[in-house]
C-alpha cells in the first residue's frame, strides 16, 4: 500500500496555484518591464548618435550618421541639417549626412539637397544629395534635371540615376552607354541603378534576360548591356512604369518593413543575449 495519505493531492493543490501564480506573475512583469527596458536602450542610443554627430573625429560623425540612416529620428535629422549648413568641412561625412537626409528628411530638404547637388565640390557627395532628393521629392528632382547641365560623367551619371529612381525612363540610354563605356567605376554604379531601376520594369512584362549576367559589384556585361538596349527599344517603357509603378512600390515598402523588423529585432537580440 502507499504511504501517501489522502491529504497528498489537497497539499500538492496549493503549491501548483502557487508556482502558477509565480509564472503569471512572471509573464505581467516581463511584459510591463521589456517594453520599459527598450525604451530605455533606444533613448540612449539616440543620445549616442546625437552626442557623435556634433564630435570633433570625422569618423565618428560618419559612423553616427549612418546609424541615423539605418533608424532615423527628427533630432537627428535637426542636427544633420544644422551640420550641413553650417559648413561641414569633411567631405566623407557630408556624404553620410546626405545619406541619412534622404531616409529621415522630409520635401522641405529639396532646397538643400539641390544645392549640395549642384555646387558641392566633391562628385561623390554631389551623385548622394541627387539620390536623396529622388527620395524625398520626386518633383524637384524632375524639375532641377530640366536645367540641370552636367559638368561631367559623374554629375550625368547621379542625374540618370535619380530620375530612374523616381520612375522617369528617359535617361535608360544614357545609363546604358555609361554601364557599357563610362570608367570602372561608372560602369558598376550605372550597372547598379540598372539593376535597381531598370529590372523591375523590364521583369514586369517578361522582358528581362534570364540568362543575363548580373553580379552586384560587377558591370553589367557587355552582350547583357547589347540586349537590354534591343528590349529597350522595342517596349514602351514609359507606359509600363506607369501601369507597375504601384505593385513596384507595395513590393518595395514591403521590403523597408522587413527591413526595419530586422533592424528592431536585432536590437531585441542584442539587449537580451548581450
Amino acid at each position: 500500500m502507499s504511504d501517501v495519505g489522502p491529504g497528498a493531492d489537497s497539499m500538492e493543490e496549493p503549491a501548483r496555484r502557487g508556482a502558477g501564480g509565480r509564472l503569471r506573475l512572471i509573464g505581467i512583469l516581463a511584459v510591463v518591464l521589456i517594453p520599459v527596458v527598450l525604451f530605455g536602450v533606444e533613448m540612449g542610443r539616440r543620445l549616442t548618435t546625437l552626442n557623435d554627430l556634433r564630435a570633433d573625429q570625422p569618423a565618428t560623425r560618419k559612423r553616427a550618421a549612418w546609424r541615423a540612416a539605418e533608424t532615423p529620428f527628427s533630432a537627428a535629422m535637426t542636427v544633420i541639417r544644422a551640420r550641413l549648413d553650417e559648413g561641414e568641412p569633411d567631405a566623407n561625412v557630408r556624404e553620410a549626412f546626405v545619406y541619412a537626409l534622404g531616409r529621415g528628411g522630409d520635401a522641405d530638404d529639396s532646397n538643400r539637397l539641390e544645392t549640395i547637388a549642384t555646387t558641392d565640390p566633391h562628385g561623390y557627395v554631389r551623385q548622394a544629395a541627387w539620390l536623396a532628393l529622388a527620395r524625398l521629392n520626386a518633383g524637384e528632382t524632375r524639375a532641377l534635371a530640366t536645367r540641370f547641365e552636367a559638368s561631367d560623367e559623374w554629375d550625368r551619371l547621379a542625374r540618370d540615376q535619380a530620375l530612374l529612381m523616381i520612375g522617369d525612363t528617359t535617361r535608360v540610354e544614357s545609363l546604358l552607354t555609361l554601364a557599357e563605356s563610362g570608367s570602372e567605376d561608372q560602369r558598376v554604379v550605372a550597372s547598379r541603378a540598372l539593376l535597381k531601376g531598370l529590372y523591375p520594369l523590364l521583369d514586369a512584362c517578361g522582358q528581362w534576360p534570364i540568362d543575363a549576367d548580373t553580379v552586384e559589384g560587377r558591370p553589367l556585361a557587355p552582350e547583357t548591356i547589347a540586349e537590354l538596349r534591343n528590349r529597350v527599344n522595342l517596349i514602351d517603357l514609359a507606359a509600363i512604369e506607369v501601369d507597375t509603378a504601384p505593385q513596384i512600390e507595395r513590393g518595395a515598402g514591403v521590403r523597408r518593413l522587413v527591413s526595419r523588423l530586422d533592424n528592431a529585432r536585432e536590437r531585441v537580440r542584442r539587449l537580451l543575449f548581450k
